[in-house]
């Protein structure tokens, strides 16, 4: 039997223990449509996957909507860095980052442009403080689980460090979240209002250990440039004066 439509073989001849048998084999107008199908059943499946990865990866919704399509400075080196950062991504190769600066220079605001951009790609990663961790630590009884999860994230991304206070059960918790990225060779990226002599140059022996373990796995990265919330609060005084 041939299909009317494609004028192809519906079926075919096969001999099986000298009996010849006739059996049904798709036809070529079948066959497209079952790859359409699968092909639409994949794009449905990776959007519901997309729309998971992001809700789990930020804990409030305002970052979900975060891209770099909102970015007015996309000629800094900044940008540009983070744009090729998501497009040569690999989980397994891609360096570690710790954008430091002063407040206001758009550290997190490019981490969480570079997460999202990932997202889009059907990364799995998670934006984060050393405080939420703080407290899913304190909450459950299987610590271990806590940082197994973190070690599983394609990217991880520890926003604001040391903006939390200094101590060293914080620091212990800092020093297990970058080690353990570290001996699973995953990339991070980690923001901080610290200037680079603060990071390189520390005396307490706990922050050494966390700055030690850095310096081995990622890039330093001086985010420069004008303090974007003091930009937004003059356009928006000089919008009202203009009303």
């Amino acid at each position: 039997i041939y299909c009317g439509k494609c004028h192809t073989p519906k079926q075919f001849k096969v001999t099986i223990s000298s009996e010849e048998q006739v059996m049904p084999i798709a036809c070529k107008c079948q066959r497209e449509k079952d790859e359409q199908e699968k092909a639409k059943f994949e794009k449905i499946n990776l959007e519901n996957r997309i729309k998971e990865n992001r809700f789990n990866a930020f804990s409030d919704s305002i970052s979900q909507s975060i891209t770099f399509e909102k970015d007015k400075k996309p000629n800094t080196d900044i940008s540009k860095l983070s744009r090729n950062y998501v497009k040569s991504f690999d989980t397994n190769t891609s360096k570690s980052l710790v954008f430091y600066g002063g407040c206001g220079m758009g550290k997190s605001f490019y981490a969480v442009c570079i997460c999202n951009g990932l997202i889009d790609k059907g990364f799995k990663v998670k934006f984060t403080s050393v405080r939420e961790i703080s407290n899913k630590l304190w909450d459950c009884t299987n610590k271990e689980e806590i940082y197994r999860q973190i070690a599983g994230y394609d990217l991880l991304v520890l926003d604001d460090l040391y903006a939390e206070r200094n101590s060293d059960y914080m620091n212990e918790i800092i020093f297990n979240v970058i080690d353990e990225r570290y001996r699973n060779r995953k990339p991070m990226i980690i923001t901080t209002n610290l200037s680079a002599d603060e990071i390189g140059n520390s005396k307490e022996l706990s922050k050494y250990r966390i700055f030690d373990r850095l310096f081995e796995m990622a890039l330093l990265i001086q985010v420069k440039g004008e303090d974007n919330r003091k930009r937004i609060l003059k356009e928006n005084m000089q919008a009202e004066i203009n009303k």
